[in-house]
């Protein structure tokens, strides 16, 4: 979806070369919630994301930040399952 004039960015990684960390994972979420409140000040009307995630960055995040990931992702959109 990048370059889609819609697509809008939310952050899974540092860079192309420096993924989440557990040593960097309360700034990574304070990162993550910035970008989902950003998506949310947009009123979309739907949003298609691929959850699971279709980039190398978010299938190596640890489990224990892409569940937080997940969980801000319920808390921000008020959603109890994302698909």
């Amino acid at each position: 979806m990048r370059g889609e004039p819609n697509a809008h960015p939310v952050s899974i990684s540092w860079g192309p070369h420096e993924p989440f960390t557990h040593a960097t994972a309360h700034k990574a979420f304070s990162t993550i919630a910035t970008d989902l409140d950003a998506l949310i000040s947009r009123e979309p009307a739907i949003i298609v994301w691929p959850l699971p995630g279709l980039v190398p960055e978010f299938q190596s995040m640890p489990d224990e930040i892409r569940a937080e990931f997940r969980q801000i992702v319920r808390q921000r959109f008020q959603i109890s399952d994302p698909v």
